[in-house]
């Protein structure tokens, strides 16, 4: 079975539909089982590290008893169908194979422009590929519309990030907000090693994700590392914005893991949401440090990734949570707190009332009889 083959009806099973025909279900397991009559946990675990699924060993074990159906420690060909046709397995199904860019940086690229003006296409009109109606509805008074070549690029990208589960009944997305070092990351995938928040069922939207699987990434880096991050940023805000839709269009749980920095963009964001999907409820984790230790961890980031942070943007990422959360709070569902100065700790979640109902404050004045 081809890379294409795989791809394209684990994306249809990904929309909904279910895997009917069942040699392909016999070629995909055979492919990952290599030969064997079970798929075993070890095998299980090295073809989603082959994918580069950034996922964690609690994480792969969990993805991995959900189809184990006996408990028997290995999948069989019936738990593996069942499971594919139920979404459990459909995060291994969607890649089967690391992600692997065949867009070659041509030679005389220059690094001086960032991607979205080397990769501009003047024709506004000219989208292809699979999500060439979401592309079309994009506001290209900001971005640049792209060349054939880099859309079906970012196709492929945007195919490996945005296939988790079946479509959810009542799906959440959740976006992550804080200053750049408070730990974002680290303190969802914290939650998920506590089976908390298991991430191996919510699709990840990260903008920076998608700057670092850019084949000119590590160009941008040798030529300074303190600009790569905004010579890539257009760009990946523009595959941010396709790849959820299509994970919005899909019903899946989703984590936005960003900052929340600009409060009037998400708070039509959020509208837009509202408008068009309204099934949705909408979650924001609120994680903050310490000052000091957001400047130590970004420095250290920093000599560990080669994204390295002007100060300018040090003191505008520390400052923009508490204004954009003052402009959040009434349209969102739910909004949880959380200090990650040491290990994180839950210090207060609230459940929004949206209802503008006058009547809800009444309880605060209410007198009773006396108590002696």
């Amino acid at each position: 079975m081809s890379l294409q083959h795989a791809q394209t009806f684990a994306f249809a099973a990904a929309q909904g539909s279910l895997l009917e025909r069942e040699e392909d279900i016999e070629l995909l397991f055979n492919r990952l089982a290599g030969g064997e009559t079970v798929i075993s946990f070890i095998r299980f675990k090295e073809a989603c590290e082959e994918m580069e699924i950034d996922l964690s060993p609690e994480e792969y074990k969990r993805v991995f008893d959900t189809a184990d159906i006996d408990d028997s420690g290995d999948i069989t060909f019936d738990e593996f169908k069942m499971s594919i046709n139920h979404g459990k397995l459909l995060m291994a199904v969607a890649g089967m194979h690391k992600f692997k860019s065949h867009f070659k940086v041509e030679n005389g690229y220059d690094f001086k422009k960032t991607t979205n003006e080397n990769y501009e296409n003047h024709d506004k009109s000219q989208f292809v590929g699979k999500f060439s109606d979401i592309r079309s509805t994009l506001d290209y008074a900001y971005h640049v519309n792209y060349t054939p070549q880099r859309q079906f690029w970012q196709d492929k990208v945007i195919k490996t990030t945005t296939i988790r589960q079946i479509a959810q009944e009542h799906p959440w997305i959740v976006y992550t907000c804080g200053a750049m070092g408070a730990g974002k990351g680290y303190t969802m995938r914290w939650m998920s090693a506590n089976d908390y928040f298991p991430l191996e069922n919510v699709v990840r939207i990260d903008p920076d994700h998608f700057k670092m699987v850019m084949p000119e990434w590590e160009g941008y880096i040798r030529r300074d590392k303190y600009s790569a991050g905004s010579m890539t940023h257009r760009e990946s805000g523009f595959i941010q914005e396709i790849a959820q839709e299509v994970a919005l269009r899909s019903r899946q749980n989703i984590w936005v893991d960003g900052s929340l920095r600009d409060g009037n963009w998400f708070s039509k964001v959020f509208d837009d949401i509202r408008r068009r999907f309204p099934h949705y409820k909408i979650a924001i984790f609120y994680v903050f440090a310490d000052e000091k230790i957001v400047r130590q961890r970004v420095e250290e980031r920093g000599q560990r990734t080669g994204r390295f942070v002007s100060e300018e943007n040090i003191i505008k990422s520390l400052k923009a949570p508490e204004s954009s959360l003052n402009k959040l709070t009434p349209k969102v569902d739910f909004i949880a707190r959380i200090d990650n100065s040491k290990s994180p700790v839950l210090t207060s979640f609230e459940v929004i009332d949206r209802s503008h109902c006058w009547e809800r404050i009444r309880r605060f004045a209410q007198t009773e009889a006396a108590i002696y």
